[in-house]
């Protein structure tokens, strides 16, 4: 005797055998339960997450069907058994409702959708995926890279953005470790007195090469030969190393009196740096025109240069190497950043109502609750509302504070910290960026709030009341007369949209 029961988005069946055993199978996503399977983090003092809720709720075991494999490459949605051998089956619905908290894929699913130029994708994935798949595997995340050619060059956002899915506190952290597979150049001329014989990838370049797993060339550029050093920014620190051992090899003055050796910081050569950045074209228009931007390259005696300005996503900044660092850390700082979600459809019609009742848009209803510096719009698709929130990358924390202030505030349900029990993920603690500690200190993105004008928290929203109530006509104010009336024509306008919305959404449910 069995029935079905729907938990959070998966299917489960209960029953009881012969020798008074209660179990209950529970259909999971697979990537999902591969990394709760292998995460460190849900392990505790020894114990698995699946042990500790059996001990919880004091029934027998929590285990996978027993055809599950890891890495396997079936489209069959995986099973997890509650079994308890002493027939309490208050208890086993009990542990069910809890561990749906963590597989729950619906309410607590979010699409982060990251700033990556499309030339760069490649290098990103790696050599038949050896970057992204272990990554897809360790964060339980699924990361998408639009259709592109290696050579393309687009100046479409989407082709601009990679999508990473899955729990929140697992998107962020795959987001953090996919930045750090994104290449970076360290280059500089090489001195006149150095030999040409010296300028070619000799065997001690090749030597060194190896030694820090990174790439050496050279080019000749106008009247000077020009070094490289090429690697990925979670090994930053490697290229610093290499092109101080090559500089010290070469006996090139520091800024200051001594003499140089391999372990000297590049900082304090006397040579003028340039390291290439990248950054989607179609944002160069953002970086060009910002005039933060432009103070902080006076502030810090760099100079920010574009390889073809809108059609390439290489950026130069040349200048001392440690304000190099500052500059390339603050624009990675103010890319856009936005993750998209659902809402249950009980909620959107609550929403779609209440929309109706105030004559506001849905992006309205919908921001009003949210009093972090984001914006935030919203799309009706197949009967449930689908939110995205827009922020910067040097402000994250904002971005997840304004989805809990959502969710609180329409009293979404069975959310479990919103992603994990034990993980805060909308604190302003994530908006360190952090490629190569060694290469630079953790950067803050709140560190030049004041000069690009985006403090961590906006003033709450006045209410919806307050707002009328200020723009009520006022005898003395002829222009208050008019500005009523384009409300008036506003609202209507509004209430014959949000019909046309009701009608279409009544004919989907259909």
């Amino acid at each position: 005797m069995g029935d079905n029961n729907r938990n959070n988005g998966s299917h489960g069946s209960n029953g009881m055998d012969s020798n008074g055993s209660v179990s209950n199978i529970m259909e999971v996503d697979r990537r999902l339960l591969e990394h709760i399977l292998q995460a460190e983090k849900y392990v505790v003092d020894g114990e698995h997450l699946f042990d500790r809720i059996a001990s919880k709720f004091k029934i027998t075991s929590i285990f996978p069907s027993r055809g599950f494999h890891i890495g396997a490459k079936s489209r069959k949605a995986p099973t997890v058994c509650v079994l308890d051998r002493c027939g309490n089956q208050q208890a086993v619905d009990a542990a069910c409702g809890e561990l749906a908290m963590y597989f729950d894929t619906e309410t607590n699913k979010i699409v982060a959708h990251v700033a990556i130029p499309p030339e760069k994708h490649y290098y990103v994935i790696g050599k038949e995926g050896c970057n992204v798949r272990p990554l897809m595997s360790t964060s339980g995340c699924y990361i998408h890279f639009p259709e592109t050619s290696r050579d393309l060059i687009s100046n479409s956002p989407a082709k601009n953005h990679v999508t990473i899915t899955g729990v929140a506190c697992n998107v962020e952290a795959a987001r953090v470790e996919l930045r750090k597979h994104m290449p970076i150049i360290i280059s500089f001329a090489v001195p006149p007195h150095i030999p040409t014989s010296e300028t070619t990838m000799t065997p001690q370049i090749r030597s060194l090469a190896r030694k820090y797993s990174l790439t050496i060339f050279f080019k000749q550029m106008q009247d000077a030969r020009y070094m490289f050093f090429k690697g990925p920014r979670r090994t930053a620190h490697n290229i610093e190393l290499a092109a101080s051992e090559v500089l010290s090899n070469w006996n090139v003055d520091r800024v200051a009196s001594g003499h140089s050796s391999p372990s000297t910081p590049l900082s304090e050569y006397n040579i003028y740096i340039t390291v290439q950045f990248d950054v989607p074209s179609v944002y160069h228009t953002l970086i060009k025109e910002n005039h933060a931007l432009i103070g902080l390259a006076q502030q810090t005696q760099t100079r920010v240069s574009f390889h073809r300005e809108g059609v390439s996503s290489i950026l130069y900044i040349s200048g001392p190497l440690n304000d190099i660092k500052v500059v390339m850390a603050q624009l990675q700082c103010e890319l856009p950043y936005s993750i998209s979600f659902q809402l249950p459809e009980d909620i959107t019609q609550d929403i779609l109502a209440l929309s109706e009742q105030s004559y506001s848009s849905l992006d309205g209803v919908v921001g009003d609750c949210v009093s972090e510096r984001v914006s935030v719009s919203v799309q009706l698709i197949r009967s449930q509302l689908h939110v995205t929130v827009h922020g910067r990358e040097g402000g994250v924390g904002a971005v997840y504070r304004a989805r809990r202030q959502i969710l609180q505030h329409f009293k979404c349900t069975n959310l479990h910290n919103y992603g994990h029990p034990t993980e805060n993920i909308d604190t302003p603690d994530i908006d360190f960026l952090e490629d190569d500690a060694y290469f630079f200190p953790p950067y803050h993105g709140s560190r030049f709030s004041a000069l690009f004008g985006h403090p961590e928290r906006m003033p709450r929203q006045r209410s919806r009341q307050t707002s009328e109530q200020e723009q009520m006509p006022s005898p003395s104010m002829s222009s208050s007369t008019t500005t009523s009336d384009t409300q008036k024509k506003k609202k209507k306008k509004n209430a014959k949209n949000f019909q046309l919305m009701k009608m279409v959404n009544l004919i989907l449910l259909k």
